[in-house]
């Protein structure tokens, strides 16, 4: 915003463990689909089980509750994705 350009980010929240492996993968596959949809946009992945003061002060910052979670520009929370459009309408 501050430069003038149009670009978004998401910050993808995910986490291997074997109890969240299906839906990180589902939400790795539908961002896949977004980002090709959407050049002007770039995404950060975090597993959120890392033991890392990193991992740690971004989920703080952002709020982040669940193993699977999307913050889109910092400023939406997704906890469930119900369809591509619960993303897309935070692109336009």
């Amino acid at each position: 915003k501050e430069c003038g350009s149009n670009i978004h980010t998401i910050l993808f929240f995910y986490s291997n463990k074997e109890e969240n492996s299906k839906d990180s993968e589902d939400m790795g596959r539908i961002l896949g689909y977004i980002s090709e949809q959407h050049p002007d946009l770039v995404i950060y992945s975090f597993d959120v089980d890392l033991n890392s003061s990193l991992i740690y002060l971004v989920k703080e910052k952002y709020d982040i509750n669940l193993p699977v979670e999307l913050v889109i520009d910092g400023e939406h929370n997704i906890e469930k994705l119900n369809n591509i459009e619960d993303i897309e309408k935070y692109l336009k």
